[in-house]
């Protein structure tokens, strides 16, 4: 699987990363490589690596089915949807600002994600907070938001995966976010 990252210019705390299947890794499926780093399993390779993800959230959109219980069974779906040709999924990385708690942050990422990727576009998105202090790292803590880019609706993972894998994508989200924020300080903290 190949990737690329920033394709519209860095973003002060705000990554962007898109994935896309080159012909020959045409059924490569994306849940084992999301789920690792969720949940990474030993030899650990590096520190952070050991430093599982704090938690993580399922973000679906209203209209998802009902029967998905798990990150692990959304990711099943995905792979077992009719493979895309080339955009697979975009990851995001969303840097906790200083002075800002870890659980406040967290709420806010979810907030925003959940307004943007699950109820006006559409899609699904994996949440995994990552505090590598815990484990002795200097990077600051952050969020990943893992974003199949295929619709989910009451059938399934169906449809054109729209710009999510591409620059415009990336300004896309990075306008919202900052909306968002903007609206979240604007009432005092409050989603």
């Amino acid at each position: 699987m190949r990737f690329f990252r920033n394709g519209s210019g860095q973003k002060v705390g705000f990554d962007y990363c898109r994935y896309w299947r080159e012909l020959s890794d045409e059924d490569l499926p994306i849940g084992p490589g999301i789920l690792q780093r969720i949940h990474p399993t030993p030899p650990y390779q590096t520190v952070s690596e050991a430093n599982a993800m704090a938690r993580h959230d399922m973000l679906l959109p209203r209209r998802a089915p009902q029967d998905i219980p798990t990150v692990a069974t959304l990711l099943e779906r995905f792979d077992r949807s009719p493979p895309l040709k080339k955009d697979v999924f975009a990851e995001f990385k969303i840097t906790q600002p200083q002075g800002l708690p870890w659980h406040k942050h967290y709420e806010i990422v979810r907030d925003g994600c959940r307004a943007y990727f699950a109820y006006e576009l559409h899609l699904a998105a994996i949440l995994a907070p990552h505090r590598p202090g815990l484990c002795g790292s200097e990077n600051p803590n952050h969020a990943h938001v893992f974003v199949p880019a295929r619709p989910l609706n009451p059938e399934g993972f169906v449809g054109n995966p729209g710009n999510l894998c591409s620059d415009s994508g990336h300004e896309c989200a990075w306008e919202s976010w900052t909306a968002f924020q903007r609206n979240w300080m604007a009432q005092g903290g409050v989603a």
